[in-house]
């Protein structure tokens, strides 16, 4: 099965509409962070988010296949591979990457309804994926596109847009809490520029850690309690804006951000990277951040902020 269809991805043409690509980059180079920088100083409500390779495969999948039969025969003849029913694996791939538990067909339905109801809230995205295009429609207008990468911060040492960040309340959501309070203690030890992490009143939470199936684990029913709590929680905490490393949790809690007032930046996992803490997805090609940034003070994420299973996410990228 697997090879007929990717005969058919090959005869359609689903491989030029489906992979990563810069294609729906508006902004790119030093312009990037500059735009960011400017946003952020401006200090109106904001949303700067990006996609997670898993995440918007699911919320594509969903989107497409509930056009009806007419329109999932209209996806086949246009080289849009999904057809009728969600693809095999995303069910699992949203469970162990995303963190996305249980992992339903009724629960997943109901969190890419709640995906393509934030999307409005978007101003900065950060493209990296040439099918991001068939959201865009769903967007605000007037959202802006810069290059994935360029999201961030060490791509450009030398005038990073973390220099906006210089005395602001900054929230930190990101599971390893405890490696990132010790580090920033460090924090000019870790970097050449000392730009990159500026001084600000450093404020953190620890985001659930529901990756690699420790959803269960978690004390929560579901992803949707788990999201609730965190909302609650961040409702209750003076900050003037958050960045965001938590998996599947990340939109969600960026669009509720921008809708208290405040300002959100859904960085990912490259957040862990501002704070000199090493992942295994950053050692050597192509990142090569061993050779360019890592000294003798960045660290691995500590025991206390290490789930079980970490393997089964990309071979323990994140630590």
């Amino acid at each position: 099965m697997k090879n007929i269809f990717d005969l058919y991805k090959g005869v359609i043409g689903a491989d030029k509409l489906f992979g990563r690509s810069a294609d729906n980059v508006q902004i790119s180079g030093q312009a990037a962070p500059d735009l960011i920088r400017n946003k952020i100083l401006e200090g109106k409500p904001l949303m700067i988010a990006r996609f997670g390779a898993t995440e918007l495969n699911c919320i594509l999948n969903y989107y497409f296949i509930n056009r009806g039969l007419l329109g999932n025969l209209k996806n086949l003849a246009s080289g849009i591979p999904y057809f009728l029913k969600l693809k095999e694996g995303v069910l699992r791939n949203m469970n162990v990457y995303s963190g996305f538990f249980p992992p339903t067909t009724s629960n997943i339905a109901r969190y890419c309804e709640l995906s393509i109801a934030d999307l409005p809230d978007i101003d900065i995205l950060g493209s990296w994926m040439t099918h991001e295009k068939f959201l865009y429609p769903m967007m605000n207008p007037n959202h802006q596109r810069v290059r994935l990468g360029d999201l961030t911060p060490v791509k450009y040492p030398d005038q990073p847009w973390t220099t906006a960040l210089e005395g602001k309340r900054v929230l930190i959501v990101q599971p390893f809490e405890e490696t990132i309070k010790m580090q920033y203690l460090k924090r000019d030890l870790l970097f050449k520029n000392k730009a990159l992490l500026p001084n600000f009143d450093l404020i953190t939470l620890k985001a659930v850690q529901s990756v690699a199936g420790n959803g269960y684990d978690t004390g929560f029913k579901d992803w949707f309690e788990a999201l609730e709590h965190m909302k609650e929680q961040i409702n209750k905490i003076e900050f003037d804006i958050a960045i965001l490393g938590c998996g599947a949790y990340g939109m969600p809690l960026a669009a509720h951000i921008k809708r208290l007032g405040k300002q959100a930046f859904h960085l990912g996992g490259e957040t862990q990277i501002m704070f000199g803490i090493k992942g295994k997805r950053w050692d050597g090609d192509p990142y090569n951040y061993d050779k360019l940034f890592y000294n003798e003070h960045w660290v691995r994420p500590m025991d206390i902020d290490t789930p079980k299973n970490i393997n089964k996410v990309e071979d323990g990228c994140y630590w």
